[in-house]
């Protein structure tokens, strides 16, 4: 019944008490609709208020699992103050990892950062500005670019970064430490210079360069394949041993743990680097494909991770040819989807329900979805394929989107009937 349509967020971050300050510029969708409810989970309200004033007891709701304001307006700006504890590795929100905090919001995190409606179909610009002692994290960083930053009368170091792209709540990022870097330059096919930057240990760098060529060749390869162009001028990529995420597409600021990025020729097999250069290839192409066309819900799961298996098959199959990457991939498929789809844990691609968002996640819904995406590829032809998606991209631009709408659009733009295919999400067997 409500959306929001700018966020704007200060995180005043120490080792063991973070102070969060988030305004939410709020919109009614259903003129019935008065109680607006966010999620929240292990935060401590400090202060609350609509418009500026404050908000009187009997006009909101707090539980355990989140905040309700009873008689919303049809428009506002919900300013709330939080503290909260970082958590550990393997936890959501934002965690403390060896002297560094890092968020992890994907599927339902963010709600332990601030109170929010976190479903993925919420999809709001961000602002975000970092506060922090510099002795203990001189590196500041967040999605988006800096527009601010400075020392404050107290010593304490701040950064401001603003995101202009709408994006869902789930791919806020921000990372607070000390970091080396390494760093390149890609020239995108229309002449913009975008510059690519990674954050790991010092030790670490050596074996980050692998990644950050990968990076670059997915970028170009984005760019002739679909005319797909990164639209921001930096892509940072923030890796870190244990970070719990495995590895993560926040727009321009991806995080990674470090099996998950770092490899290097001389001491690395042929299948180490083949998986490495699929994974940073993989959060790359969610830049488009789960990033600026979204998912409308977390059922429809497949609409971004499906689309961007495929997508990184694609490109493997550029990078080491099409036989032998089929192969790997059907092999992968074999190995880890079939045992699921023969077992307890079976499910449509497009499920009917789940317990919780994090359930979705498997190999169903990644490799067997991308490969009901590969049977309408083939139906349709590479070339009309990659046409239509390229549709479905602008049509969806800064939107969420369903699977219905990525079939609907793939049928259209194709004047190809896909009605048959569309059995194939909800049946429940083997391939």
């Amino acid at each position: 019944p409500f959306t929001v349509r700018q966020v704007d967020l200060e995180l005043d971050l120490a080792p063991g008490r973070v102070r969060v300050r988030s305004q939410l510029s709020f919109t009614r969708l259903d003129p019935g609709a008065r109680r607006f409810t966010l999620d929240g989970r292990d935060l401590r309200l400090l202060d609350i208020r609509l418009d500026g004033r404050p908000v009187t007891p009997d006009r909101f709701e707090l539980d355990a699992s989140g905040l309700t304001l009873v008689d919303a307006p049809a428009e506002g700006r919900l300013e709330t103050v939080a503290e909260l504890v970082p958590g550990t590795p393997g936890m959501e929100g934002l965690v403390a990892i060896d002297g560094r905090l890092i968020t992890h919001c994907e599927p339902e995190g963010f709600r332990r950062i601030t109170w929010f409606p976190d479903r993925p179909d919420v999809m709001a610009r961000f602002r975000c500005t970092l506060i922090a002692d510099p002795g203990l994290y001189p590196t500041l960083l967040a999605n988006g670019e800096v527009v601010a930053q400075g020392v404050m009368d107290d010593g304490r170091a701040f950064a401001t970064f603003d995101d202009p792209t709408p994006k869902s709540s789930y791919l806020f990022a921000a990372a607070a430490g000390r970091f080396a870097t390494l760093s390149d330059v890609h020239q995108t096919a229309s002449g913009k210079l975008v510059r690519l930057t990674v954050y790991a240990d010092e030790a670490d760098l050596p074996f980050c360069r692998h990644g950050l060529a990968t990076a670059k060749a997915a970028m170009a390869w984005d760019e002739r394949t679909y005319g797909l162009e990164y639209g921001r001028p930096d892509l940072r990529m923030v890796v870190v041993r244990g970070y719990p995420g495995g590895a993560m597409e926040n727009p321009s600021l991806n995080l990674y743990a470090t099996e998950f990025f770092q490899a290097h020729p001389l001491i690395s097999t042929d299948d180490e680097l083949r998986r490495i250069t699929a994974s940073v290839a993989h959060e790359y192409f969610h830049e488009w494909s789960g990033n600026r066309v979204g998912c409308r819900d977390w059922l429809d799961l497949t609409v971004k991770e499906g689309l961007t298996v495929l997508r990184q098959q694609q490109f493997m199959a550029d990078q080491v040819g099409l036989a032998e990457s089929r192969i790997d991939d059907l092999a992968h498929l074999k190995a880890q989807q079939y045992p699921e789809d023969d077992g307890a844990l079976a499910h449509p691609v497009r499920p009917v329900g789940a317990g919780e968002a994090s359930n979705l996640y498997t190999r169903t819904i990644y490799d067997k979805g991308a490969e009901l995406l590969r049977l309408v590829e083939t139906r349709l032809g590479p070339e009309r394929f990659n046409r239509a998606l390229r549709t479905y991209f602008a049509r969806f631009d800064g939107r969420p989107a369903s699977l219905e709408d990525l079939v609907a659009t793939l049928e259209a733009d194709a004047g190809v009937d896909l009605t048959g295919f569309r059995a194939w999400w909800r049946y429940l067997g083997a391939l």
